[in-house]
């Protein structure tokens, strides 16, 4: 479903249903064609991350936190 609640249709493969509203694709082709997809899920998540003043994605370069599933590596006094 769409924000709304409606059905949507799948940018990739055009059919109508359960579309994820933020990557605008059906569950199948996220499954069977991620490649595809991938750029849609990056840019999603960067954007979530934007929204708490995070980095686009979690850095690697730090002391490993256990804090969550990312396993983050943030350097001393950098957001994750």
């Amino acid at each position: 479903m769409t924000k709304g609640g409606e059905p949507g249709t799948c940018a990739l493969c055009g059919k109508t249903g359960v579309i994820s509203a933020a990557l605008g694709v059906c569950k199948q082709c996220i499954l069977d064609n991620y490649a595809a997809v991938e750029g849609r899920i990056l840019h999603a998540h960067a954007a979530s991350r934007s929204e708490f003043g995070l980095p686009a994605v979690p850095p690697s370069n730090g002391s490993q936190c256990i804090q969550c599933v990312n396993m983050c590596r943030p350097a001393e006094g950098k957001p994750v």
